[in-house]
Parts: C-alpha cells; structure tokens; sequence
C-alpha cells in the first residue's frame, strides 16, 4: 500500500514537472525591438515587444527600473480571457537614457498580482554618448576667418 502511494506521488511530480517545462518553453516569447538598433547614453530607447492578444486593457503605466545591470520592465493586464494559443499583438514604449554598459533586459507580463511570466531576457548594450563635431562647412568657413584675420593682423603690424 505504501509503495503504491509512493508511485503515485512520483507519477504526480514527474507530470507537474514536464508540464511546467512545456509552460515556461512557450511563454518566453520572442525578444523585444529596440529603437534605435544601437542606443548611446544620450538616447531615448523606443522598445517593441509582443503581449498576449487575449489580454486587454492595462491597469497601470508599464514600469521599468534598472538595479545595477538588471533592467526590468514590468507590463500589468486588466484582465486576460481564454488560455488557448493566439498570436502575441506589438505594444511600444520608452525609456532611458541610461549609462553606458552592458545591460540583461527583462520583461514580465503581470496577469494579476500572484501570476507573472517572464515574457522576453535579452541583452543592451548601451554605448558611450557620441562626441559632438563641427560639419565639413563650418570647419571651412573657420579656415577662411582665421586666415581673414591672420592677413589683417600682418597687414597691422607692418
């Protein structure tokens, strides 16, 4: 009777642990978007990513914090209606700047406040903002006003 028991508790745990795997495999979705492609310190980051369609309305703004090099963002549902499989539908939105260095990017979908998924893992690299330059014409037209002024300075002293 116990060694029955037994099996059974294992048969029940073997079960409940392929289908956690076979859960975890399909919600992880698809990584997010970002614009632009390459962000500097200075760039404001527009993120694209895929939510479930089934899902509707948000109950508060998508938040999104950054611990050291962990960057999460944290979508919240009104409501979510069905469990079959349906395609993921874009949603977008901003964030940043932040500075520069390598960063592990997170999204998680939050269905009510016990039911969360990880949704998208990726990394961001952030580069050093760029250094500012002169275009081609300004540097010219400097060449020609310092040369303007050296001619008038030899002129003056002579």
């Amino acid at each position: 009777m116990r060694r029955n028991r037994w099996m059974w508790q294992f048969l029940f745990v073997a079960v409940t642990c392929v289908f956690c795997r076979v859960v975890v495999a399909q919600t992880v979705g698809t990584p997010a978007t970002f614009q632009p492609t390459n962000p500097s310190s200075t760039d404001v980051i527009q993120v694209t990513a895929a939510v479930p369609q089934l899902c509707f309305g948000l109950t508060s703004p998508i938040n999104t914090t950054i611990s050291g090099n962990l960057i999460q963002t944290t979508i919240t549902s009104g409501g979510c209606i069905g469990v079959g499989p349906g395609e993921d539908l874009p949603l977008s939105w901003t964030m940043g700047p932040y500075p520069p260095g390598t960063y592990t990017y997170e999204i998680y979908y939050k269905f009510s406040a016990t039911d969360i998924e990880l949704r998208s893992r990726q990394t961001l690299a952030i580069a050093p903002a760029p250094i500012p330059t002169m275009s081609p014409l300004f540097l010219v037209g400097l060449a020609f006003a310092l040369a303007a002024i050296g001619v008038l300075g030899l002129r003056s002293s002579s």
